[in-house]
């Protein structure tokens, strides 16, 4: 279980950004009860190695040319944690 502080401070992180109109992603998401947690939280995305390991995959319809090279596509880009019915866009 996350330290209090940490809990606290992601959940306002969460709050002002949704509050801002913009999306979260949490980062190092290892395991199901981290991923449990965030989703609790309202945490719109997560990535990490409980969701997937990343690949490198160039191909011609993902990566895109942005000036400075080609992004790299991970196998899975994010889970959208469950959202409710009144949540949805």
């Amino acid at each position: 279980m996350p330290a209090p502080i940490d809990q606290a401070m992601v959940k306002a992180m969460n709050d002002i950004v949704h509050v801002l109109g913009k999306k979260t992603i949490a980062e190092f998401v290892e395991n199901e009860d981290s991923f449990n947690i965030l989703a609790a939280y309202g945490i719109d995305y997560a990535q990490g190695y409980y969701l997937g390991r990343p690949e490198m995959t160039l191909s011609a319809s993902s990566p895109k040319r942005d000036g400075t090279g080609f992004h790299a596509v991970a196998s899975q880009a994010g889970k959208v944690f469950p959202k409710s019915e009144s949540q949805a866009e």
